[in-house]
C-alpha cells in the first residue's frame, strides 16, 4: 500500500504527468486497491481486472472450503514456483541443470493436478513434487513455494489473511474504478 502510494505521488510530481491511472489483473489489481486506499495525490482512476477481494474467501477457500486445485495450479505454475526458481538461478543459488529439473517437476505436477489434489496431507506436496530433484543442501522443496505452509495451514480467516485483504479498506478508496472479470473467472466473487 505504502510503496504503491509513494510511486504514484512520485510520478504525479513530474511536470509531464497530469494524472496517474493504474491497471492490471490479479496481483497487480490487488496492488491498485491497496495503493488507492492510501489516497495518494495524483491518482485519477484504477482498473483492476479479475482481482479478488481477499485471497482467503474469494480464491483459495471459496465458500469455506479450500480449493486445492486453485492453490496447486497457482503455486506450481510460473506464478510462484517459476518465479522462485528463476530468482534462485539468477542469484547463483541453483545451477541451470537444477533449475531445469525443478521446471520439469512443476510441469509434471501441473499435468497431474487431480492426483496431487487428493494427496494428504497437502502441506507435504512440495516434497512430493520435488522429490526427484537434487536440490542444494540449503534449499528445501518448500523453499520453492515459500507460501505453501502458511496457506495450507490456515483454513480460518485470521490476522494472516487480513494482512492482505483490500476489502477492509474499500471505504477509503476515493477514485473511480473499472472492475472487470469473466463469467468463469476464479476471482469473480471478489471482483
Amino acid at each position: 500500500a505504502e510503496d504503491g502510494a509513494a510511486t504514484i505521488e512520485w510520478l504525479a510530481n513530474h511536470d509531464w504527468v497530469t494524472n496517474v491511472g493504474m491497471f492490471g489483473g490479479s496481483s497487480p489489481g490487488h496492488a491498485q486497491l491497496f495503493a488507492a486506499a492510501e489516497r495518494p495525490e495524483g491518482l485519477g482512476a484504477i482498473a483492476p481486472t479479475f482481482t479478488p477481494s481477499d485471497l482467503h474467501r474469494s480464491d483459495f477457500f471459496q465458500d469455506g472450503a479450500m480449493s486445492a486445485m486453485t492453490l496447486l495450479s497457482w503455486s506450481f505454475s510460473d506464478a510462484i514456483a517459476g518465479h522462485t526458481v528463476g530468482r534462485l538461478e539468477r542469484r547463483g543459488r541453483i545451477d541451470e541443470e537444477t533449475a531445469n529439473a525443478v521446471r520439469d517437476a512443476t510441469t509434471d505436477a501441473l499435468e497431474r493436478l487431480s492426483d496431487l489434489a487428493r494427496h494428504r496431507p497437502l502441506v507435504e506436496l512440495p516434497e512430493v513434487v520435488f522429490n526427484d530433484v537434487a536440490l542444494p543442501e540449503d534449499i528445501a522443496p518448500a523453499d520453492l513455494v515459500p507460501h505453501w505452509r502458511d496457506w495450507t495451514d490456515r483454513a480460518e480467516y485470521d490476522a494472516f489473511w487480513r494482512s492482505f485483504d483490500p476489502e477492509l479498506d474499500y471505504d477509503r478508496i476515493a477514485v473511480p474504478g473499472l472492475h472487470t472479470t469473466g463469467w468463469y473467472e476464479l476471482c469473480q466473487h471478489g471482483t
